[in-house]
């Protein structure tokens, strides 16, 4: 049993607004990582990092999932400079393989697709847009 908590089943289907922002924002700004022993799936994690000013808002992607997962902070270097970010990395194989068969995949930078109508309903793809963006 883990020690933390948090709402497994939250990206099982997009089925409000909410749901559909979030994923919208994973596409664009989340990061699947998958652990690989002797060439099977062992275990995958959702990791999403922010830069300093924004670390309110993985905490209120915290509070929609119903996470108590601890936000760390994390220096990130790019262009030979160091800058404060945050971020929160959930353990959770399900969630992880929930977000895949929502197009949300490992390596996405070049496997991307927007999602159809049936993984985000017409209803709500303004809000996976608004989210993506």
């Amino acid at each position: 049993m883990s020690k933390y908590e948090y709402n497994k089943d939250y990206f099982k289907k997009i089925d409000t607004s909410e749901k559909a922002y979030w994923l919208g924002f994973l596409y664009a700004d989340g990061c699947i990582n998958v652990l690989n022993k002797n060439g099977k799936t062992h275990s995958m994690s959702l990791e999403l990092t922010l830069k300093e000013s924004d670390k309110r808002h993985i905490e209120k992607f915290a509070s929609a999932i119903n996470t108590n997962v601890p936000i760390k902070q994390k220096v990130v270097k790019a262009n030979g400079k160091k800058y404060l970010s945050y971020r929160i990395i959930i353990s959770s194989t399900k969630m992880c393989k929930d977000l895949c068969d929502l197009g949300c995949v490992p390596n996405k930078t070049f496997n991307l697709r927007l999602p159809d109508t049936h993984i985000v309903p017409k209803l709500y793809m303004k809000d996976f847009l608004r989210g993506f963006f």
